[in-house]
């Protein structure tokens, strides 16, 4: 929900940038997002910073992710073929569990790189998934 939430302004920050949340820094949209789902906050330990403002709110998320990413699997690979079959008929879906598994193993990564990344690994479906050699194109 949340990359679709961003998605969904970024979109319109493109098509017009004099949008009041055009003018807010990432961060604080995305933290004002995971601070108004209901439940969000409560699971994740951040409902403590829900309260703060601006610098002091960014600093509260900030320290409260966790830094050890040892406990997830290795990134989860999937046969080229089946990933080209899924990204086209869920293509969402696929595009939004690529970047959750990216984000969750790179937990301070800054979001913009990730919404980069989300459109790199878009643009590399695309062609490779028309390619007749799927997987090579992949590692390549």
């Amino acid at each position: 929900m949340l990359v679709k939430e961003m998605m969904e302004i970024r979109n319109k920050c493109i098509t017009d940038m004099t949008l009041p949340e055009c003018a807010k820094l990432v961060d604080d949209v995305l933290q004002e997002s995971i601070r108004t789902m209901k439940g969000l906050p409560q699971k994740y330990n951040f409902s403590h910073c829900c309260g703060k403002k601006d610098f002091e709110r960014r600093r509260c998320f900030l320290y409260n992710k966790k830094a050890d990413v040892g406990f997830l699997p290795p990134f989860p690979t999937v046969d080229p073929e089946k990933q080209c079959q899924d990204y086209k008929q869920k293509k969402d879906l696929v595009l939004n569990n690529y970047l959750f598994e990216v984000a969750r193993r790179n937990p301070f990564v800054f979001y913009p790189i990730l919404l980069t990344v989300a459109a790199r690994f878009e643009e590399v479906a695309k062609t490779c998934c028309k390619e007749q050699d799927i997987a090579s194109c992949f590692r390549t």
